[in-house]
């Protein structure tokens, strides 16, 4: 995924973030972390960004 999304940005596109998830994370810490990331953030703060949980 990083590479490809290297590739993306590098050509002037854009994408509103991706969240990247471990294939075995519960469920509940998930959510918890997405809550975190929803409430403490602006709309276009992950613009172009690849995050991963948890954090």
């Amino acid at each position: 995924m990083p590479v490809h999304l290297k590739d993306h940005l590098e050509i002037g596109k854009h994408i509103p973030g991706i969240i990247q998830l471990p294939r075995r994370l519960e469920v509940s810490l998930i959510v918890a972390d997405l809550v975190l990331l929803w409430s403490l953030s602006q709309p276009d703060e992950f613009q172009d960004q690849l995050i991963h949980l948890p954090l």
